[in-house]
């Protein structure tokens, strides 16, 4: 099953349009599980998709929900 979600307006307002530059920095800087390498000519990065969505809702929820509303940190 997939679910498509229009992305012509922001996730929540505030978010810089590079957003997702700064989730898989600080994903990594975490110390998360990653690979660099070329791909082509493009300097690229690799990362588990599961494990990055999951840090990524955490790193919105932190930023972004208000307390009450935010998931538990495990």
């Amino acid at each position: 099953m997939i679910e498509e979600f229009d992305t012509a307006d922001p996730v929540v307002d505030g978010l810089p349009d590079d957003y997702f530059r700064l989730v898989v920095e600080d994903y990594i800087a975490s110390g998360a599980p990653h690979r660099r390498g070329m791909i082509g000519n493009a300097d690229s990065l690799l990362v588990p998709a599961r494990d990055v969505v999951e840090f990524a809702v955490q790193w919105l929820e932190s930023r972004f929900s208000p307390p009450e509303a935010r998931s538990p940190t495990p």
